[in-house]
């Protein structure tokens, strides 16, 4: 079983916000809808006894991943991971005496996504922890990883090139309302890429019964592998001030002589 939180910011004036999807139906048991995650307020603000998993290439879940309680009563099910896709962006805010009041610009610094495992909020009942169910759940954690990179390829390409205006009686009052305006439009793009990866959970639970059909769950093993190995990671991308360089999203000027360090986007 799979339950998807959506962690979406931006800083740069201490704004941060959160969005939740629901969780799709549980694996090795009917179908059953569980409680939606919390809305959380920032990817950092959370306490918990076992910080999150980013997700590695190198490093697979183990049982011993899921730290969280088996719910009371004790479900028909197995096991629920509970994955995370995080989006954060930085602000640069800037304002300007306009007419009578004050007229602020504000644009991506830096952004990033990225997956992450989510110990306290996974469970697994000690009876049941097979290798097949396991090696079910962490593709739930592969495809948040595919929709992460997603999401940090369109944060990088349609949204750092973009800036926000607003006006307002001061200095301040414009600066907020730009910086809002920028976080409405993170949030728009990273609770459309939730709603995809939603989607493709629950493709993936219907076609693989939960795990429960080797057949399908094996080609449904070597489809995630493929859009891995086609979705490269897109690196943080991080504005710098000057000049911006043409066709490239960070907004850096190429060094003279030399060829711009950032790789392009494709």
């Amino acid at each position: 079983m799979i339950a998807i939180a959506v962690a979406s910011g931006a800083s740069g004036a201490s704004v941060v916000g959160g969005l939740t999807a629901p969780p799709a139906p549980s694996d090795g048991a009917p179908s059953r809808t569980a409680p939606a995650p919390s809305k959380t307020a920032s990817p950092a603000s959370t306490a918990s006894a076992h910080p999150p998993l980013a997700w590695s290439a190198s490093r697979k879940l183990t049982w011993d991943d899921f730290q969280g309680p088996v719910p009371s009563p004790a479900p028909a099910f197995t096991a629920e991971s509970h994955c995370t896709l995080r989006a954060q962006a930085t602000a640069e805010v800037t304002s300007r005496r306009s007419g009578n009041g004050f007229e602020a610009v504000a644009r991506i610094a830096a952004c990033g996504a990225r997956a992450t495992f989510e110990p306290d909020g996974s469970w697994a009942r000690p009876v049941g922890r097979s290798a097949a169910l396991l090696d079910h759940e962490q593709l739930h954690f592969d495809l948040t990883e595919i929709q992460a990179r997603k999401l940090c390829r369109r944060l990088s390409t349609e949204l750092s090139k973009r800036s926000w205006t607003a006006q307002g009686a001061t200095a301040a009052e414009a600066e907020k309302a730009a910086q809002a305006a920028l976080q409405q439009a993170v949030d728009r793009v990273t609770q459309e890429e939730s709603d995809a990866l939603s989607d493709a959970n629950k493709r993936y639970d219907a076609e693989t019964q939960h795990g429960t059909k080797p057949a399908d769950q094996a080609r449904w093993k070597e489809r995630v592998a493929a859009l891995l190995r086609s979705t490269p990671a897109v690196k943080p991308r991080r504005r710098r001030r000057g000049a911006a360089a043409a066709g490239c999203e960070c907004g850096a000027a190429p060094p003279r002589g030399g060829r711009h360090p950032c790789p392009p986007v494709r």
